[in-house]
């Protein structure tokens, strides 16, 4: 067992694309049920909101994190592609996992538990105690990183993408249009305050470092929380 980034790189960046390489092929669509079957049954489970969240960033086939790891992270959705895949080729309900992980996060976006703006998504949700920011965290933006642990802090958007992608999956099958209102919210409030998202191609992600440009100003102090994103009474 390891964190959740590598641990979910053999089923993530493998099976989800066999599927559409071999579409019909029965090994990789059996493989490819098998990673959802372990995403319903063993990595998550509901919360105390009752609300189907990841029950650890640390995960295996027969293990998942405890204590500090105990987070549902944006990364732990590296996995969920083949169970995508398999959608997409025979209407699996694997889609109820789905809406049913993308509900717990439309909640969690609307919260604002710990002073957190309503609209803004975290980048972790505690296991099963529903704290925004993680498992003893000191804010909703800044994850606890003990010895041992890979969290994640809001700041640097790590890994958004694998959550935006099952929001819009949620959203193509259901066409409930709640699933996209935390991606809209959001980008109001970050064009409300100035902060223009800088789309870029797979080739430009790759060679930067550190913060997006639709993250940080000049002069900006690294690791500091921009000011639109402080709680603020008129959020």
């Amino acid at each position: 067992m390891a964190d959740a980034e590598h641990t979910a790189e053999p089923i993530g960046n493998t099976l989800g694309m066999m599927m559409q390489l071999g579409y019909d092929n029965p090994t990789w669509i059996e493989r490819s049920m098998k990673a959802g079957k372990l995403i319903r049954d063993f990595w998550t489970h509901y919360n105390d909101q009752n609300h189907r969240h990841s029950r650890s960033n640390f995960l295996s086939p027969t293990q998942v994190g405890a204590h500090d790891r105990m987070n549902d992270s944006w990364i732990s959705y590296r996995a969920v592609s083949p169970a995508t895949a398999v959608f997409n080729y025979n209407g699996n309900p694997t889609i109820a996992i789905y809406t049913e992980i993308v509900n717990g996060w439309v909640a969690t976006a609307m919260s604002t538990d710990r002073g957190k703006p309503k609209r803004v998504i975290p980048a972790q949700v505690s296991f099963p105690d529903s704290v925004l920011g993680g498992t003893n965290s000191p804010n909703w933006y800044t994850a606890s990183h003990p010895p041992g642990t890979v969290n994640y802090d809001w700041l640097r958007q790590q890994y958004k993408g694998y959550l935006l992608d099952i929001l819009f999956v949620a959203y193509n099958v259901t066409g409930d249009a709640k699933y996209l209102e935390p991606i809209q919210l959001e980008y109001e409030l970050a064009v409300k305050r100035g902060y223009i998202p800088d789309p870029v191609g797979p080739l430009k992600r790759s060679q930067r470092r550190g913060l997006s440009r639709s993250t940080h100003r000049p002069g900006a102090k690294s690791g500091s929380l921009p000011n639109w994103h402080r709680p603020r009474s008129n959020l």
